[in-house]
């Protein structure tokens, strides 16, 4: 073989070698699931923002991932939904999800009785304050323009809106109301639980499709008055479609996960995907 023969076949061996390590690494797998944290920058917030980010067994970039966005880390730890989700994931209950973890800002607002998550997720809390009102449209904003957008471009998570959900409890769960009767598109369901300091007496009709899964104990104290059939009945009435979920009982974390972990079954299951 002549001297150019030999630089063909090297040339040819190499562009081999460099297709199969992009092939090898843009496929590579993590074996385990992770939590990654990041702290999320912000030019509508006075704060940065932590947000975790679940990643199942298997997690590899080139697929896509029906996601769960969940509003409020609390929740998360302190009831190990983690431990949760890998157990329905390793039991091949549910197929393998995503999970974005927003966690809320415990602090309290200077010169206030009110904690920042209160003002940023609650519209009713924010009410009637203009300083409070101007946080919880800044929330919204960083939520949707910010928060959304990085992580779309970090994470393969799905763009099917019916495989991207919501979750929140008490005041993410308000939050999730909100998003939903304005923003029905960005989720293909709201699970919002307990529920407790919303209204939608200020909203229009819905502009879309919004689905929601309000789950609410039966000796919860705001439903004295009949708080919640009044809210599923608004919502009803300005076009959403309304899942009617209720335990006995007043509202508790242990409740709320059990809810979660029968609504992951139903919505996620391999027999549904």
């Amino acid at each position: 073989m002549d001297i150019r023969g030999k630089y063909l076949l090297l040339s040819i061996a190499t562009m081999f070698l460099l297709v199969s390590c992009k092939e090898e690494s843009t496929s590579k797998s993590i074996e385990t699931s992770v939590i990654e944290s990041l702290d999320v920058k912000s030019d509508k917030l006075s704060h940065t923002k932590k947000v975790d980010v679940y990643l199942p067994a298997g997690y590899n970039k080139e697929n896509s991932y029906p996601t769960l966005f969940i509003e409020g880390g609390r929740q998360w730890q302190e009831f190990e939904y983690k431990h949760l989700v890998d157990s329905l994931i390793e039991t091949g209950t549910i197929t393998p999800i995503i999970a974005i973890i927003s966690h809320e800002d415990n602090m309290k607002i200077s010169g206030t009785d009110h904690f920042y998550y209160e003002v940023e997720l609650s519209a009713n809390v924010a009410k009637g304050n203009v300083d409070f009102e101007t946080m919880n449209k800044n929330y919204e904003s960083f939520y949707i323009e910010e928060l959304l957008p990085s992580i779309e471009s970090k994470y393969a998570i799905s763009k099917d809106k019916d495989s991207r959900i919501f979750y929140g409890t008490m005041y993410a769960g308000d939050f999730g109301i909100s998003l939903g009767m304005t923003k029905p598109d960005l989720f293909g369901e709201y699970w919002c639980f307990s529920p407790a300091h919303s209204s939608v007496e200020q909203f229009g009709m819905i502009p879309g499709k919004a689905k929601f899964r309000i789950c609410w104990g039966t000796k919860e104290t705001v439903n004295a008055d009949n708080y919640y059939p009044s809210l599923l009945s608004g919502i009803k009435k300005r076009g959403g479609t309304v899942t009617n979920l209720t335990f006995d009982g007043r509202p508790s974390g242990m409740k709320w996960k059990e809810q979660f972990k029968q609504r992951l079954i139903e919505k996620f299951s391999y027999q549904t995907n």
